[in-house]
């Protein structure tokens, strides 16, 4: 009986030992990869990928700061005074959201908040650059174009001046979660008027 004990001990040592080996080995040499190049080691929060709303401010903001042609550039409000309730003076992109917000292209909501971490929509997205940008009003060149997905009735003239300007292409996905990239790229090609 007491061989037997041993005897299991060994061969589960080594058993186990070569599942370490094997498996570190494997590693190495792409056995358990998943598709895509994934890498365990590079996983992020998901919620990393999607832009705020007051992140979007300060993107926007900045943007618009970069003096462009015979267009100069907007300052940040100067001692500016806190419009939401919960945008107070020590959030991150409270001087960003109030400059928005003097500007006169985001307004809140009716109770008074602005949301700062909430995401929002490409949709909403839209509306928001056509507004900020002074785009109000630019047309579609040769026709309307037809998009691939619905655009909602509230969103479309902020979509079709995207795709006038040529930030976006037919198939737009409205509902889709802002992207921080896609924020990003889109709101560097915007012209200035």
């Amino acid at each position: 009986m007491k061989n037997s004990k041993w005897i299991i001990g060994i061969v589960l040592v080594v058993v186990i030992g070569a599942a370490v080996y094997l498996g570190n080995t494997a590693t190495q040499k792409g056995a358990f990869q998943l598709p895509g190049n994934f890498d365990p080691r590079n996983i992020r929060p998901v919620a990393s990928l999607y832009v705020t709303r007051g992140e979007l401010m300060k993107m926007v903001v900045e943007q618009l700061m970069i003096p462009s042609g015979s267009v100069a550039g907007i300052q940040l409000v100067q001692n500016p005074v806190q419009h939401f309730s919960d945008v107070p003076p020590t959030n991150p992109n409270f001087i960003y959201i109030e400059t928005a917000y003097d500007q006169g292209f985001v307004q809140g909501h009716q109770d008074g908040t602005f949301k700062p971490n909430y995401n929002l929509s490409r949709a909403e997205f839209a509306v928001l650059i056509q507004h900020a940008f002074g785009l109000n009003g630019t047309t579609v060149v040769n026709g309307t174009p037809y998009f691939v997905n619905n655009i909602p009735g509230w969103a479309l003239d902020g979509v079709k001046t995207l795709y006038a300007v040529g930030a976006v292409q037919v198939d737009y996905r409205p509902n889709d979660i802002l992207e921080k990239t896609f924020a990003r790229d889109i709101i560097a090609r915007m012209p200035r008027v």
